[in-house]
């Protein structure tokens, strides 16, 4: 999701940046997230792209962040539509070059008057193949450098959440990782 955010570099080992800084703040839903990196990262992976409504990217943060958000801040606000019902949304894929790999996401939703229970389940299988090098003539002499890398991580991330509001402006959110 944030990969095809205008402004936004998230870049091959999940660093975050605006505008070629880092530094930057994720909230959720205008709240500060209080995470490490990886679990930021696993909790956005875990994220169907449906279960966002919008992504705010202010550049320009006010001086309450501190230098938490020096380079900027992304709020993701999720999408809160309060149908009541089970709501069930499943993608996958497949795809080959030099190896096999798949993904699937599956996102579950159960609302019922003030309480709602989400689940949601992602993995991405297989190893991606990397070939990049340098190639330089300098004078009669020809220098080449190739270098084939195979990335081998697979990841599986997940998370429950449990919300109950108690009046209109109290909501109550556990959640498990």
């Amino acid at each position: 999701m944030l990969k095809s955010t205008p402004g936004i570099l998230v870049d091959g080992e999940d660093n975050i940046s605006m505008a070629g800084q880092s530094g930057v703040l994720v909230t959720i839903n205008g709240r500060h997230t209080y995470m490490q990196k990886d679990e930021i990262v696993s909790l956005l992976s875990a994220t169907p792209a449906s279960a966002v409504g919008t992504v705010e990217v202010i550049s320009n943060p006010s001086a309450q962040y501190d230098a938490q958000g020096s380079a900027g801040i992304i709020n993701i606000n999720m999408d809160r539509r309060r149908a009541d019902g089970f709501f069930m949304s499943i993608g996958s894929g497949v795809s080959y070059w030099d190896n096999l790999r798949q993904n699937t996401e599956i996102s579950l939703s159960y609302n019922h008057n003030k309480l709602t229970l989400t689940a949601n389940y992602s993995h991405a299988i297989g190893d991606y193949n990397y070939y990049y090098g340098m190639h330089r003539v300098q004078g009669d002499n020809t220098y080449a450098s190739t270098t084939d890398d195979t990335d081998m991580r697979n990841t599986i991330a997940g998370n429950v959440n449990l919300e109950y509001r108690l009046i209109k402006r109290v909501l109550l959110v556990v959640a498990l990782m």
